[in-house]
């Protein structure tokens, strides 16, 4: 499917209402799924453990890791 084809499909699933900004978004968001999913058709993904070594959160020091989000 050509590019300015992929869009218009994507732009006509969003509400109609859907700002600027929530359409930029979304095309982004798929732009970067597409493309990961590409990557690992051609076998150049890592597995989760070893992301979670590259982000450090591998090893039994993750296990105790808790995610505190600002102002919690």
């Amino acid at each position: 499917m050509r590019p300015r084809d992929r869009a218009i499909e994507i732009l006509s699933a969003l509400p109609a209402d859907a700002t600027i900004d929530e359409i930029v978004h979304e095309l982004h968001v798929r732009l970067k799924v597409e493309r990961g999913m590409e990557q690992l058709d051609a076998g150049q993904g890592i597995g989760h453990e070893e992301m979670m070594k590259q982000v450090g959160l591998a090893g039994p020091e993750a296990s105790s890791c808790q995610h505190n989000p600002p102002g919690s």
